[in-house]
């Protein structure tokens, strides 16, 4: 065996031995405040403010993602930061040039996705090592054409963006328009060109106004926190099939002080028996190595 196979093999060789971590559910508030939420009960835990934000002009961390066990968030003034999910600590990566709701992951381009609110919404994408921004494509409201019922669109918000372990892309939206109630849906969209593939009607149980949509990359499921806007204050479990929104309870975060969630994910937690683990094969392909040369 050559040193280069050996060499290639290592991070392969882990990769099948390590068993797969355990997923954990985190949220940001619009006060700037990371949470723990109980993917059974829907409670939220262990508040602790998000330290490192650009000093100057306020900012709000408005989406939320995850790249294994790290958190990007995505602020009002687009600026991508990483975020220790212990500490809450921000370390600025890059500013990206368009303005963005939320943010998602896609592991199979390796790119953050964001998608802009308004009546046009612009699709694009971030670079997790330094923000540079790339336009993916963009799509009208579907609700402009024609005006829905003769009501005119008043605003349409893309509050979320979420990536399911099989790579759709998926995100919430609420439209308001004149002479017409306020539709809420669970939206598909085309990675490639920005467009709208499939549109869930869910009514309007839920806050989609803001808040934020997460996978479980273990279950499948799709978790919905509310928004400070016209909020419940409650996690909830969105289906991609049909209307079907189960409310799992409440995250203990009340609406009644205008505080809510605006970014959702879930990040890896590496088990104790993991790293034992990969120390352990590293020590013996270590030997093996020595031995060969």
């Amino acid at each position: 065996m050559s040193i280069i196979f050996r060499r290639l093999a290592l991070p392969a060789l882990l990769s099948l031995v390590l068993p797969h971590a355990d997923a954990s559910l985190l949220g940001v508030t619009n006060d700037n405040r990371l949470w723990d939420l109980n993917i059974t009960t829907g409670a939220a835990s262990n508040p602790r403010a998000i330290t490192g934000l650009s000093v100057g002009a306020p900012e709000v961390v408005t989406g939320l993602t995850a790249i294994g066990s790290v958190l990007y968030g995505y602020t009002s003034a687009s600026r991508l930061y990483s975020i220790n999910s212990t500490t809450a600590a921000a370390t600025l990566i890059g500013t990206g040039t368009v303005a963005g709701s939320d943010i998602a992951y896609d592991p199979l381009s390796g790119n953050i996705f964001g998608l802009t609110g308004g009546t046009a919404a612009t699709m694009f994408t971030l670079n997790p090592a330094n923000a540079a921004t790339t336009i993916v494509g963009s799509h009208n409201s579907p609700f402009n054409e024609p005006p829905q019922a003769g009501g005119r669109l008043v605003s349409e918000n893309r509050a979320s963006l979420a990536f399911s372990p099989g790579g759709a892309l998926w995100g919430t939206t609420r439209t308001v328009s004149l002479n017409v109630d306020s539709v809420t849906e669970l939206r598909q969209y085309d990675p490639a060109t920005g467009q709208i593939l499939q549109r869930i009607d869910t009514d309007s149980f839920f806050d989609a106004d803001q808040g934020d949509i997460a996978f479980d990359p273990q279950t499948g499921l799709l978790y919905f926190a509310d928004g400070p806007a016209r909020s419940t204050g409650s996690l909830f479990i969105l289906s991609t099939t049909s209307d079907d929104v189960t409310e799992v309870g409440f995250t203990g975060v009340s609406a009644t002080n205008s505080i809510g969630f605006t970014g959702l994910a879930f990040t890896d937690v590496p088990e104790p028996s993991s790293i034992l683990l990969l120390g352990s094969g590293i020590l013996l392909l270590a030997k093996r190595y020595r031995r060969s040369s």
